[in-house]
């Protein structure tokens, strides 16, 4: 079975962070980067650990879990707003 990030589109910065990456390496995981957020709309990254503590990570999937997944649907946003629509009129 294929781990995580062989199905996942996932960006590698380590050798960027470090400084090891060329500058053709940067432009083309700029290029990922950008066509990921364009194209695909949702990437993961990894290769960040050194420089991001673990519990700032921890606290953003919290807020993650407690804001993004626990807000309305947005088919039943555009519902009560034509609920309401339909009440003025």
């Amino acid at each position: 079975m294929p781990s995580s990030a062989e199905t996942l589109n996932t960006l590698d910065i380590s050798r960027f962070l470090s400084g090891q990456s060329t500058p053709e390496q940067d432009r083309a995981l700029a290029a990922a980067f950008i066509h990921l957020a364009k194209d695909v709309g949702f990437f993961y990254v990894e290769g960040y650990e050194p420089l991001v503590p673990q519990e700032l990570v921890d606290e953003v999937f919290q807020y993650v879990r407690a804001s993004l997944f626990t807000a309305p649907r947005p088919f039943q946003q555009l519902d009560r707003c034509m609920q309401a629509r339909a009440r003025r009129a």
